[in-house]
């Protein structure tokens, strides 16, 4: 065997050798790519799969990812931020103006000093206006007249009662809350005729005074259909004058009195929120007084008529209407 023939055969032996060597780390890599396969992905296993997911672990790949789309994530929001989301909202502003029209049932006792006590019933009407909201300037004006008879067990005493209030002053309140609270002066003029009949004579006195009302008047909404407040007045006097019908020409100036006042609770139903419609039930308790005359006669004699005192309790029945 010469070299060439030698050379040859070495080549082929070699060959021989490699290929076995190449054909055993084909299966070897086989058996691990199926190993592999059970633990990431069962049988949907593929070498492109395999690869896909090797280049994924790299950290510069998930970085890459991470960075270019972030990760969207849910969040619930909190009871907080969502009612600071919604927008707010205000109840329905009643217009400002309101106007009252009704009747009235008053029990009546009148008490002349030094004389027996009258009683009896009166009826009557009244009106009011009033400019009355939030926070803002309020006014009214009041009409009033009732009428009636009264026994005592000296005669009979007749009575018409009619007054005129001028109100102006400040309304607070909380729109939201639903109340109210009214604080004002003004003026006011009363008018008392007295018609007493006594042992088949009668005399009439005329009482005319003037006085300035003090007042707070309160309200509170307790829902939709029902309001209940409470009214006080203070009406002091200050200039009352009678005149007696048989003397005439003769005004008289009496003391003034200051004690008087007009307790109220308004209960308000509303029977049509569309129309503004209201219905108010307003109990009633008044204190008044008469002063008694200062006149003297050239002689110094007093002239004496007595100071009288009236209770009055009794309920308006109002229908209001707003606009």
């Amino acid at each position: 065997m010469n070299k060439f023939s030698f050379l040859v055969l070495i080549c082929v032996i070699t060959s021989l050798l490699y290929a076995e060597d190449e054909a055993t780390v084909r299966e070897e890599g086989i058996e691990n790519l199926l190993q592999i396969s059970q633990l990431v992905g069962g049988d949907s296993f593929s070498p492109e799969n395999y690869l896909r997911r090797k280049e994924k672990e790299k950290p510069g790949a998930c970085n890459a990812q991470s960075s270019s789309k972030p990760v969207a994530t849910k969040t619930k929001p909190s009871p907080r931020s969502v009612s600071a989301a919604l927008p707010k909202t205000t109840p329905a502003t009643d217009p400002a103006s309101r106007l009252q029209i009704g009747g009235n049932y008053t029990y009546a006792k009148i008490s002349p000093q030094g004389h027996p006590d009258f009683s009896g019933s009166l009826g009557g009407l009244q009106a009011l206006y009033e400019y009355k909201t939030w926070n803002r300037i309020y006014g009214g004006l009041k009409l009033a007249w009732r009428q009636g008879s009264t026994d005592g067990s000296s005669g009979k005493r007749t009575l018409l009662d009619v007054g005129i209030e001028e109100r102006i002053g400040y309304t607070f309140g909380d729109q939201v809350e639903g109340w109210m609270l009214s604080l004002f002066s003004g003026f006011g003029f009363r008018h008392l005729g007295e018609d007493v009949s006594t042992a088949g004579s009668s005399v009439t006195f005329n009482y005319n005074e003037l006085y300035l009302p003090l007042g707070a008047l309160s309200n509170y909404q307790f829902n939709s259909v029902f309001a209940l407040g409470f009214d006080l007045t203070w009406m002091p006097q200050v200039y009352p004058t009678v005149t007696i019908v048989p003397l005439k020409g003769a005004r008289w100036i009496l003391t003034n009195k200051i004690a008087n006042f007009l307790a109220e609770v308004p209960l308000t139903f509303t029977i049509s929120r569309k129309y503004h419609c209201t219905l108010i039930l307003k109990p009633f308790f008044e204190f008044w007084q008469d002063g008694h005359t200062t006149a003297k006669t050239e002689f110094g004699t007093t002239l004496h008529i007595p100071h009288n005192n009236y209770l009055f309790g009794g309920v308006d029945l109002n229908f209001c209407y707003a606009f």
